[in-house]
């Protein structure tokens, strides 16, 4: 496993994961892109998806940049 930073002074663009949800086989895609775009799936999972974006800090509520609205990022299924 490669243990490695993201630069500081990198600007996000667009990222995408493979989240494995325990119990099951293949992981779900999940993609976000700045400014507020998040997309993965729906259903029960979407819960647990949300939840790892915000506990790795890529949902950011009541925290407000100079030129971002005051929102969390919303999902698109």
């Amino acid at each position: 496993m490669r243990r490695r930073g993201i630069e500081t002074e990198a600007e996000l663009l667009h990222a995408r994961f493979a989240v494995k949800l325990a119990g099951e086989t293949n992981p779900r895609p999940v993609s976000i892109q700045p400014p507020n775009i998040a997309e993965y799936g729906r259903g029960e999972e979407s819960a647990f998806i949300e939840q790892w974006l915000r506990v790795r800090g890529f949902v950011l509520v009541g925290l407000v940049a100079d030129d971002e609205n005051p929102q969390s990022f919303m999902a698109v299924a």
